[in-house]
Order: structure tokens, then C-alpha cells, then sequence
């Protein structure tokens, strides 16, 4: 089924689309199968934004990453929203860096929703994450629902800069070689 987002559990909010490859890659192969335009191309790719961010490529769920914060935050008691609060702004910071068990680091804020109130995104640099450009993950994801050929794609620059074109309204590039951004994220998400 085609998911605007993961479905995680309250307190909790997480942008899969922004920082979690395998919610992103099952996504994919469900858009494949499906006739897409690329104005609802365009609209979904929306939620990934414009800035840099670190994409998590581990192997844990979304809902696992979730449960095991959940239960960090619970056995501490932090869970609630007042000792959250609390929490992530004492020393005068605005967050906090929480390791779990296959030892990527994810960093937990304040929420700007009532109730999800626990905003997480895999830390800067963690542990089994990838930092990416917002336009190299959008132009990534567009090529593989729009099902080219990994393998004609890999140094295909035309390929590349059509998406570029057509669906994200962005210049093209001079090359696209094996060992660019753009093509590692494909590897990435194939």
C-alpha cells in the first residue's frame, strides 16, 4: 500500500520519505507498479524538502527504531511530555542523541504536533546513514519508480538529467558517473 508516511506510534513522529532507505524502497516498488503522473511525482516528493539530511540504511524498521527509543525514554522516564520537555532542554540544547541496538544514533526534538511530541531523525554522520541532498534523494527516487534500467542508468547522464528536468524542474549535469551522489543512492534504494 502507498504510504504518505510510516504509521509509528504516538508520542513519536519520523519523515520516512526524509531519512528511512528501506521504507523508501519498499515505497518504490509499489509506485513501479502503478501508473504515476508526474504531477503526483512531484506532490510526493515534497515531503523530502530542500535541505541535506541523514538518510538511516540500516536494517531495523521504522516501528523497531521507534520502539526501542520508546522504551529508552520509558525506562528513564521521559516519555512524558512535561519530562521530555524538560529533558531536551536542559544544558541549553534542543535535543538529544539517543544510540540504539545496531548502534546508529538518532537525534530526538521537540515535535511541533500535540501529540507527537517526540520529532526523531537519524543523527548527522550516526552510524549506518547515508548524508544526502534533498534533490539527489528526490532525483534517485524519481528515477526508480519511473522504472529505467539500473543498469543503463549508472552512466547514463541523459536518463538522469531528464528526471532532473521533467520532474524535479532542475538544471541538468554535466556527468553522471559510477561514483556520483545520485548514483550511489540508487544502488542504495534499488
Amino acid at each position: 500500500m502507498k504510504e504518505i508516511n510510516c504509521s509509528i506510534q504516538l508520542p513519536l513522529t519520523l519523515n520516512c520519505w526524509k531519512h528511512h532507505a528501506g521504507f523508501i524502497k519498499k515505497q518504490i516498488e509499489i509506485y513501479r507498479h502503478e501508473k504515476i503522473s508526474v504531477e503526483e511525482l512531484q506532490k510526493m516528493l515534497l515531503v523530502i524538502g530542500e535541505s541535506q539530511m541523514d538518510l538511516y540504511v540500516g536494517e531495523l524498521y521504522p516501528q523497531k527504531i521507534c520502539d526501542e527509543i520508546v522504551s529508552k525514554l520509558k525506562s528513564t522516564g521521559k516519555l512524558a511530555f512535561e519530562a521530555y520537555k524538560k529533558w531536551l532542554f536542559e544544558k541549553g540544547h534542543e535535543y538529544k542523541l539517543v544510540e540504539i541496538s545496531d548502534n546508529s544514533v538518532w537525534a530526538l526534538r521537540l515535535g511541533k504536533q500535540e501529540e507527537r511530541y517526540v520529532h526523531i531523525h537519524p543523527g548527522r554522520y550516526s552510524p549506518v546513514t547515508l548524508r544526502v541532498k534533498a534533490l539527489t534523494l528526490k532525483a534517485a527516487i524519481a528515477v526508480l519508480i519511473i522504472n529505467y534500467e539500473k543498469k543503463s542508468l549508472l552512466m547514463d547522464t541523459s536518463q538522469i538529467n531528464e528526471v532532473r528536468k521533467k520532474i524535479l524542474n532542475s538544471p541538468p549535469v554535466k556527468k553522471v558517473s559510477s561514483n556520483s551522489a545520485v548514483v550511489r543512492v540508487i544502488n542504495i534504494l534499488s
